[in-house]
């Protein structure tokens, strides 16, 4: 089963993205035209975080061996909005 949201995020503020155990795949889609950065530490997410530039789109799949499930936080210096797709079973 799928499931589609789209979250905004205020500038300066984290979008956390909740672990969930039956989480197989989840896409993240930065649909702004400012760079987001992705992390699974809550603590230094810009600093060690994985940047994703404007409208481009980061995977991660169980079954490539990535860790699906999470949690992961989503932050950006500017007001941003970003689609997320999860695959749960």
């Amino acid at each position: 089963m799928g499931l589609f949201s789209k979250q905004k995020i205020k500038a300066g503020e984290t979008l956390s993205i909740y672990y969930n155990p039956r989480r197989v795949f989840l896409m993240l889609i930065n649909d702004t035209e400012s760079t987001i950065f992705i992390s699974e530490d809550p603590t230094r997410i810009k600093e060690l975080g994985i940047p994703l530039y404007p409208f481009e789109i980061i995977v991660f799949d169980k079954g490539d061996g990535d860790k699906a499930e999470g949690p992961f936080y989503v932050y950006s210096d500017q007001e941003v909005e970003i689609r997320i797709y999860e695959g749960v079973v």
